[in-house]
């Protein structure tokens, strides 16, 4: 979950903007990245053509929806039952 906050962050910032070329995204990119995630694309040599494979192979290794619903469903599946109606306490 930790990537999708960091691309939409970067998505906005940088990887949307029009006056940044794909090599110049794609050291920005590198830049901000560490541990697993700048190990998955430290082969690519920073070509313009490499920065969109870049963000392919990163989204498709970290970014799953899936998951990221499947960690919500748990969540709420967690939530304890109201055993009492709370209405007389909230009336007070």
């Amino acid at each position: 979950m930790q990537f999708s906050a960091f691309w939409d962050q970067f998505e906005a910032s940088v990887h949307s903007r029009t006056d940044l070329n794909d090599i110049e995204k794609f050291m920005c990119l590198r830049s901000n990245l560490k541990g697993p995630a700048l190990d998955v694309i430290s082969g690519f040599s920073i070509t313009a053509k490499n920065y969109l494979e870049a963000v392919t192979t990163l989204q498709e290794r970290f970014d799953r929806a899936n998951l990221i619903i499947q960690h919500h469903i748990i969540q709420i599946a967690d939530i304890k039952k109201v055993i009492e109606s709370p209405a007389p306490g909230l009336r007070r």
